[in-house]
């Protein structure tokens, strides 16, 4: 195990679903080992953020949104994702840096970006405020297609949809938490 990891590592997954996730799945994602995958789960479990259920002899695992503290534990895991990316691509931490003295409001990157920040062609951003993202797209050769809203509902549920499957909140992350679930 890397040793930078924290507990709030293994939750990565349900920051990009509202289903019920397989052990073996998350293990996938999260290319770790599902004897160490299961030992965070279940400390969660016993903690009462995760649901723990069974399909035959398949172990799966879901957010209990019931849970009180469910937005500050998804808060946790989205800031420490936020870390996670910047630490693997020097280009997206810069970015990421400068959209943060931008913008005092929600603002997250969503789509192709998230998975490959390196080899996708573009940055999908939703922004809550007026940015000019020019000087951005001239100094790392990414085209940005900024999603301007004045608030979080105007979007539609189908993007809504499509966001919460691939995103990086930059900024705001508790209020788009919110929004998400």
């Amino acid at each position: 195990m890397d040793n930078k990891l924290t507990k709030w590592f293994y939750l990565q997954p349900f920051l990009f679903t509202r289903e019920s996730l397989h052990l073996l799945d998350i293990s996938r994602r999260l290319n770790e080992n599902h004897a160490t995958v299961r030992k965070y789960l279940n400390e969660f479990a016993k903690e009462g953020f995760l649901k723990i259920g069974q399909k035959g002899r398949l172990t799966l695992y879901e957010v209990n949104f019931d849970f009180p503290l469910a937005i500050s534990y998804l808060t946790i895991a989205e800031k420490e994702f936020l870390l996670f990316k910047c630490s693997q691509n020097r280009i997206l931490k810069e970015i990421v840096s400068e959209l943060q003295k931008e913008s005092s409001k929600q603002l997250m990157i969503f789509g192709s970006s998230v998975d490959n920040f390196s080899k996708s062609g573009d940055l999908d951003i939703v922004c809550l405020e007026n940015i000019n993202f020019k000087e951005l797209e001239k100094k790392y050769n990414k085209n940005v297609h900024n999603l301007k809203v004045s608030s979080l509902e105007e979007i539609k549920e189908a993007l809504k949809k499509e966001i919460l499957k691939k995103h990086i909140i930059i900024n705001g992350v508790e209020e788009v938490v919110k929004w998400l679930i």
